[in-house]
């Protein structure tokens, strides 16, 4: 299993050769390898982009529960389902435990 590491952060303002990278990458939006003496050591890509929240569909995802509350009414007997479920509580499926 890996462990996840959070990444460690650079500074670039006071490399002209960094900052040139950077805005190359963050221009064209392709990933850039960086290799040495023919080794990939890293790749520096632009984060991914974040989406804005939805604020449509998290109203619309209350309207439609808002509109299913009590939808049930006159399917399912309320009483009967609440002695069914604490019988059901008693009742175990376990078997003994022998010592």
């Amino acid at each position: 299993m890996r462990e996840e590491h959070p990444p460690n952060e650079v500074e670039i303002n006071t490399s002209p050769d960094l900052i040139r990278l950077v805005d190359q990458v963050q221009k064209t939006k392709r990933q850039t390898i960086l290799r040495r003496d023919g080794e990939i050591v890293a790749i520096v890509m632009s984060p991914p982009a974040r989406r804005p929240r939805s604020v449509t569909s998290a109203t619309a995802d209350f309207e439609a529960f808002s509109r299913s509350a009590g939808s049930w009414r006159g399917i399912i007997d309320i009483n009967a389902f609440w002695d069914e479920n604490g019988a059901q509580r008693l009742r175990s499926i376990r078997p003994a435990v022998r010592v």
